[in-house]
């Protein structure tokens, strides 16, 4: 009877380590995979790092006559004066000198976007440009105030694109970039709370983004 029972615990002893063997091996090859995508992960987000750092940095050749970069809010300010009248939108109502500085500024702009995405063609962009409103009166706390602070500064920035696709400054043509055209009232983080006047300028922001090919 003990030799039966030592020949039927061998085999099964055996099987039992093989299979422990197996799922040891099994849970290996597994960690080892994980790891390497982790790595790989890793490695992937270094280089989309590396990229928009690069990017920012060639963006930052803007910073000059047309626009000033905002280090706090990292956007740019378009260095040209507008003046609107109160409650006015329209380009046609700015004098040469002002208009022919937002074509300038628009040029500029277009020059940096197209060399950047032809440099970088797995890079999406969007350009936000912001409209602002002056607070020339107590008017702008009020709801309607708001609303309409919020339309006014809206109507201008829609005018400055329009104004520069009528000048053949279309940021369009690129497939990788896109124009968002916002209107932050008499707020936004840009403004000048010590000249309201300045605070009929507009805000230029670009954002990239590397895409999954990278």
């Amino acid at each position: 009877m003990k030799t039966r029972h030592t020949d039927f615990f061998w085999p099964s002893y055996t099987d039992l380590m093989t299979s422990l063997f197996f799922v040891m091996l099994v849970l290996y090859v597994l960690t080892v995979a994980i790891l390497k995508s982790k790595e790989e992960g890793y490695i992937n987000d270094a280089l989309k790092y590396q990229k928009i750092q690069t990017i920012e940095r060639a963006l930052q050749e803007l910073n000059g006559t047309y626009f000033r970069y905002d280090e706090n809010n990292k956007r740019f300010r378009l260095g040209v004066d507008v003046n609107f009248k109160p409650n006015r939108a329209d380009m046609s109502e700015l004098d040469a000198r002002t208009r022919s500085g937002l074509l300038e500024a628009g040029k500029v702009l277009f020059r940096k976007i197209k060399n950047v995405a032809k440099e970088n063609p797995d890079v999406s962009y969007m350009v936000v440009v912001e409209g602002n409103a002056q607070r020339a009166n107590d008017n702008w706390q009020s709801s309607f105030g708001r609303q309409n602070g919020y339309e006014l500064s809206y109507r201008r920035a829609l005018a400055l694109v329009d104004f520069w696709k009528q000048n053949g400054i279309n940021f369009d043509q690129f497939k990788n970039c896109e124009v968002l055209i916002v209107g932050s009232g008499h707020f936004g983080k840009s403004r000048d709370p010590r000249n309201e006047n300045a605070n009929r300028r507009f805000t230029i922001q670009i954002t990239s983004k590397v895409g999954k090919s990278l």
